[in-house]
């Protein structure tokens, strides 16, 4: 948690933090999911209020955990509301695949404006839930928690997918010292920050642009970023979010024609949907 809130500082949002409570054992899939709020809940701050003061309180009860994450209103918002007054636009598809996440391990996911800023608070249990249905009942909630049940499958299914392939070459390379400082270097200069993908607009030309652009592309896109739909007729480029080599980051998407910028996405680290620049 420490590392994710440091990479946070280091790209501009001041976070302020504290833990309550004594620190349980937590099973795998819970202590990734309070990973996951937090890494999604500073994302949006970022993203859609990079001058806010974010503060995040993470409450470890007897048989849950609270994790609240709480973004002032940007300096100079006035009555517009959180975010510029783009509330109805707040979160996109990143806190929808959260929800999902927390619903699957038992728990609950609030989200909306507070005071002016945004929050988001989730609520973990420290044992995940069992199948309660009986073998052969349909019912509408049955049917549900198995269609979240195989989602939640099959996204981890192509997340071990991804860990195989990234280290299957970085085992290989440690055998071969400058294959791997040479790997380490195509990962890490690939790399387009978030505060200057948000910078780059659609319709200006790459000459325009260039200013904001790493030296090179990220030449290893997942097969699930490389076939996703494209405008007809452009070439279209792939960058990491960050620079951290052992753990998945998302995908931007940059789509030229003619020199000229007409899209721009964000493309999940595992394939779970894209989502508009």
């Amino acid at each position: 948690m420490e590392d994710l809130l440091g990479r946070a500082v280091a790209s501009g949002v001041p976070v302020r933090w504290e833990r309550r409570g004594a620190v349980p054992v937590l099973p795998p899939m819970v202590e990734h999911g309070v990973y996951r709020v937090v890494q999604e809940a500073l994302t949006n701050a970022l993203k859609h209020a990079p001058d806010s003061k974010v503060s995040l309180a993470i409450d470890h009860e007897p048989d849950r955990t609270r994790v609240t994450v709480v973004n002032a209103a940007s300096p100079g918002a006035g009555g517009s509301g959180q975010y510029g007054g783009r509330a109805a636009d707040i979160g996109g598809r990143g806190l929808t695949g959260l929800r999902e996440r927390v619903t699957v391990l038992g728990g609950t996911l609030r989200t909306g404006p507070h005071r002016g800023g945004f929050r988001v608070t989730a609520v973990l249990p420290h044992r995940t839930p069992a199948r309660t249905t009986p073998p052969g009942t349909a019912t509408a909630a049955g049917s549900a928690q198995q269609a979240t049940e195989r989602h939640a499958a099959v996204r981890r299914s192509a997340h071990r997918r991804s860990i195989a392939a990234f280290a299957a070459p970085v085992v290989a390379a440690a055998f071969f010292v400058p294959a791997a400082v040479y790997l380490a270097w195509q990962l890490t200069t690939g790399v387009l920050p978030p505060s200057r993908f948000d910078e780059l607009e659609p319709g200006r030309s790459r000459t325009e642009l260039a200013r904001l652009l790493p030296d090179r592309a990220f030449p290893y896109p997942p097969d699930h970023a490389r076939s996703a739909p494209r405008p007809p007729g452009a070439a279209c480029e792939f960058y990491r979010s960050g620079r951290d080599l052992f753990d998945q980051v998302d995908l931007y998407r940059l789509c030229w024609t003619d020199g000229r910028l007409v899209a721009k996405d964000t493309l999940q680290a595992t394939d779970t949907g894209r989502r508009s620049g």
